[in-house]
């Protein structure tokens, strides 16, 4: 065994001069002498080897494994008497007819016999001594037969780190990699799982407590939320998408959906958009999203929409801000405008450019006046507009709304926009999927009183400022958080149970009317926050599923009766992984496939042990340092930050 640096480069030098065909980084690992150095050449192997062919590191017959001593290997004994070497049957003992091609596949490192995967390019750990390589095709020698555990759904039934998503054959196998690679995140498992069996503190004045809040939800919360002017603004967006999209599909209609119908935005949120194409909804269901989304993408990125950026010195755009995402369960397109970039309000300088259309004649060319309106009366017999100039070289015309400029400058291709409408300076994602259309309408009847609304924005302010709502961090998303809050005002009895299966998709408007809001909602409603956090401090994570689709007083929904149980978790990868540690259920989305788990989607799929953990370390943190303080300034709130 290499005791120091200069014993571990010569003994890996004397392996390589015998045995040229393995890894220079493999014989590091067979000679390392500590578990500090196993660990690291193990990392470097995982960053080298996966997604690469490792034909050249594995043994043939004419170039048979380097025998390893004692003397050389720590891993000697283990392989000699690893009970997971080769292919296991039910009953524990070796299937005689798997005998020849377990022989042809054997770890490059300590050669011990492998079980041999259903299906390739696959990545395997060798039991014996935990290296990973990437076995791309299958070995010499007869075909594997399909494993018994995994006839319908191979790599799905597969056991996989719950840290990182990489799949093992066997649970003993995954074991030795998270206590390997994984043993900070099993100690803070540990040390967390203790840490929240302690009793909650218990509040003490909480009169003074609820009356703090009170005042610091109405002075300083109610000013972030949604006002007429703001929600207007967004309306004209949505609009001008409709516009360009028509340029498409004549029947498309553009649906909104999100915090901003529910009620719990705030100003400068992103808009959620959902197109319909055609009249029937089942049909949707049918079409292409992908192809509709390039669709559209090839659309809004044409040359033909190309529109000057005032800020600044003027620039020019076309594509600057879109974003097309279609490898996902969703496809969307969307905009993120560039910094600084901010909406128009009606009548402003900008807001008039964006209005106006200009038509310039070409050289040995004319313009003709009536030409052009009769162009805009094809397309709205009531537009209204203001022609600042014509004459045969030039027009000017500046328009009442933002998206009669732009249907027009659509429609024409000789004229230009003389600025950039608000579609292209907000934030706004859209999909063909009509789910969020219905979860909104049917969050908007909860959070009817205005009191609901305004802890709902509270709360999410919170879950964002204290890092648990990070979809993209395998974390919470927003939606979920409102689902989790109106679960609350259910189970405390302060809104009553909705069907979700009375929301009738073919009533539900495509733009809603803003909802006028109370100057000073109920002087009790620092007690609606404070029960939320007292609420989820103590809940059930361990059993209760947080679910809306029947009346939690009466029928509550367990892990049990939704067979969301551990044995369930689909484990895969990051992206395509099902784990129950933290259990919400989506009100109409089904679940699809292996990848989803049974019964209803779940809201909180991808929430690892670890983080499920946080998350509810993130409520009894909060709950305990501004909720049973009466001396606690309520900014406090806002400044956890928990580590995930």
């Amino acid at each position: 065994m290499a005791t120091n640096s200069a014993d571990l480069q010569s003994a890996v030098a004397n392996l390589q001069k015998r045995f040229p065909e393995i890894g220079k980084n493999i014989l590091k690992l067979v000679v390392a002498s500590s578990k500090d150095e196993q660990v690291a050449v193990y990392r470097l192997l995982c960053r080298e080897q996966m997604g690469k062919d490792p034909g050249s590191c594995i043994p043939t017959e004419e170039s048979p494994p380097p025998p390893i001593s004692a003397t050389s290997s720590p891993h000697s004994s283990v392989r000699e008497t690893s009970p997971h070497s080769g292919y296991k049957t039910q009953g524990g003992a070796k299937s005689p007819e798997h005998q020849d091609t377990v022989k042809a596949l054997q770890c490059p490192a300590c050669s011990t016999q492998l079980s041999t995967p259903t299906q390739y390019p696959v990545n395997l750990i060798c039991p014996a001594c935990s290296i990973t390589f990437r076995q791309s095709t299958p070995p010499r020698g007869r075909a594997p037969a399909s494993h018994p555990r995994h006839d319908d759904n191979p790599r799905a039934s597969w056991p996989a780190c719950d840290h990182c998503g990489m799949q093992f054959l066997y649970l003993p196998e995954r074991q030795r990699h998270v206590d390997l690679m994984h043993s900070a995140e099993t100690e803070d498992i540990r040390n967390l799982q203790e840490a929240l069996k302690r009793p909650l503190k218990s509040p003490s004045d909480k009169e003074r407590i609820v009356a703090k809040w009170t005042r610091y939800l109405n002075d300083h919360v109610k000013t972030r939320m949604d006002t007429q002017e703001t929600y207007n603004t967004k309306l004209q967006a949505v609009e001008q998408v409709e516009v360009l999209l028509r340029m498409l599909f004549p029947e498309a209609q553009v649906y909104l959906f999100g915090s901003t119908v529910s009620g719990a935005s705030e100003k400068g949120s992103d808009v959620d958009l959902a197109v319909k194409l055609v009249s029937d909804h089942s049909k949707q269901l049918l079409i292409d999203d992908v192809q509709v989304i390039d669709s559209m993408w090839a659309l809004f990125t044409r040359d033909k929409l190309d529109l000057p950026w005032y800020h600044g010195a003027p620039g020019q755009v076309s594509d600057t801000g879109l974003k097309k995402v279609t490898k996902t369960r969703v496809p969307i397109m969307g905009n993120t405008p560039p910094a600084g970039i901010l909406p128009l309000r009606h009548g402003e300088e900008d807001d008039i450019r964006a209005r106006t259309v200009t038509w310039t004649a070409k050289p040995d060319h004319t313009l003709k006046l009536d030409k052009i309106k009769k162009t805009i009366h094809n397309f709205d017999a009531h537009a209204k507009y203001d022609i600042i100039s014509a004459d045969e070289n030039k027009v000017i015309i500046t328009f009442e709304l933002q998206k009669l400029a732009l249907a027009v400058k659509m429609k024409d291709p000789k004229a230009a926009l003389c600025g950039v409408p608000n579609v292209f300076r907000m934030q706004w994602d859209l999909s063909l999927k009509f789910f969020g259309v219905r979860n909104s309408a049917l969050i908007k009847k909860y959070l009817i009183q205005p009191e609901h609304r305004l802890v709902a924005v509270a709360v999410k302010i919170w879950s964002r400022k204290s890092g648990i709502n990070d979809p993209r961090a395998g974390l919470l998303s927003s939606y979920a958080i409102v689902i989790m809050y109106v679960y609350y005002l259910l189970c405390t009895s302060q809104v009553d149970w909705i069907d979700p299966n009375s929301i009738n998709l073919s009533e539900v408007r495509a733009r809603p009317s803003f909802k006028a809001r109370k100057e000073r909602p109920d002087a009790a409603i620092g007690n609606i926050l404070y029960g939320f956090f007292q609420f989820y401090a103590s809940f059930g994570w361990d059993h209760c599923v947080i679910s809306l689709n029947t009346d939690p007083r009466s029928q509550p929904v367990t892990k049990k009766s939704m067979h969301w149980v551990t044995k369930n978790e689909v484990i895969v990868d990051r992206a395509n992984s099902v784990r129950f540690h933290v259990c919400i259920e989506d009100p109409y989305e089904q679940a699809e496939a292996a990848f989803v788990g049974p019964g209803k989607l779940n809201l909180g799929r991808k929430v690892t042990l670890i983080r499920a953990l946080r998350v509810r370390q993130a409520f009894i943190q909060a709950y305990e340092t501004c909720f049973t303080n009466p001396d606690a300034s309520p900014e406090d709130l806002f400044a956890i930050m928990v580590r995930f």
